[in-house]
């Protein structure tokens, strides 16, 4: 093996294939030393190649697991910003109730009184009917391809479905059916027929709206 000057500087370079400087001192090699070097540096850079080819195998399996990972997250985060039914406003109605009901029995029947709570009564019966069918609605959401679905729903076939997915009872059932009848009835009769019917209602409706209440606001909507 020999020095080669080829310019000013002396910077050796191997002549198997490799790159030299532009100027310098390139090392020339003898056949018997170059069939020997030239596999060892064959070798090196097939280990490379071998090297890369691991390296960028790693880098996609690094890249799978941060989108699979990725994944997992998205759908927890997507069951915890599921929100619990807000059943304040209904509680407070069935506690109105509660009260309007209880003064309408202490007061005289002929009194301005009795006529006030009377009303109150039913106005609060209304409007819990209704917020119980809102409110179930809300529940079903999940059980169903779409909100619409569950919007289309009329509201017997609304509690059948809640009975279907053990927010009710059958029984629970049958007396909101009544509940909803008495109303259809008695919707703009303030005076003795609401009294004689929908009076004696009034005490296991709300203990069916109170059971109700403690179930829904249990539930998750999206």
């Amino acid at each position: 093996m020999e020095l080669v000057d080829i310019g000013d500087s002396k910077s050796p370079a191997f002549g198997c294939g490799g790159s030299s400087p532009p100027t310098g001192t390139r090392l020339k090699l003898s056949p018997v030393f170059r069939a020997f070097l030239c596999p060892w540096m064959d070798g090196i850079s097939q280990r490379g190649k071998e090297a890369g080819a691991m390296y960028l195998a790693l880098k996609y399996w690094c890249l799978a697991f941060s989108v699979i990972v990725l994944l997992s997250t998205g759908s927890q985060l997507l069951l915890e910003t599921k929100v619990k039914i807000d059943t304040t406003f209904y509680n407070r109605c069935i506690l109105t109730l509660e009260k309007a009901h209880s003064l309408l029995l202490e007061s005289e029947k002929e009194s301005i009184e009795y006529e006030m709570f009377r009303s109150a009564c039913v106005k609060e019966f209304e409007i819990i009917l209704e917020q119980t069918g809102k409110l179930i609605k809300k529940a079903l959401h999940p059980y169903f391809h779409s909100h619409k679905a569950v919007d289309a729903l009329v509201f017997k076939e609304l509690f059948r479905q809640a009975g279907q997915h053990s927010l009710l009872t059958i029984d629970e059932i049958e007396r909101w059916f009544i509940y909803r009848d008495n109303r259809n009835t008695t919707a703009h009769d303030y005076g003795v027929h609401f009294a004689d019917k929908t009076l004696k209602l009034l005490t296991q409706f709300v203990i069916d709206a109170q059971s109700i209440e403690k179930t829904l606001k249990q539930q998750s909507h999206a």
